[in-house]
């Protein structure tokens, strides 16, 4: 069961999927899943930015707005995780 939830949360994190689905998700996972989730999100909101970096010192208009809308999904995702954190230890 432990596997199979660690298993949906990396098919959700790599898939990418709306937002509120992805929220709810996040409330039915177990601690250790969490966790889990907790440090891909981050690992992908840094690889993002790195991107979204890379991208704008070439100048490259289409690889600009692919970094950015990547960037984007991966910032939500971390607000998600943010506030899914603030309802589990209740520090609203």
């Amino acid at each position: 069961m432990k596997y199979a939830l660690l298993a949906l949360a990396l098919c959700l994190a790599a898939v990418g999927c709306a937002n509120e689905v992805y929220e709810r998700n996040l409330q039915y996972m177990t601690a250790p899943t969490y966790e889990a989730e907790k440090v891909i999100v981050a690992q992908r909101l840094d690889a993002a930015q790195a991107e979204l970096s890379k991208a704008q010192a070439s100048g490259d208009p289409d690889r600009i707005k692919k970094a950015t809308a990547d960037f984007n999904v991966a910032k939500a995702k971390a607000r998600s995780v943010e506030n899914e954190e603030r309802r589990r230890t209740r520090k609203y």
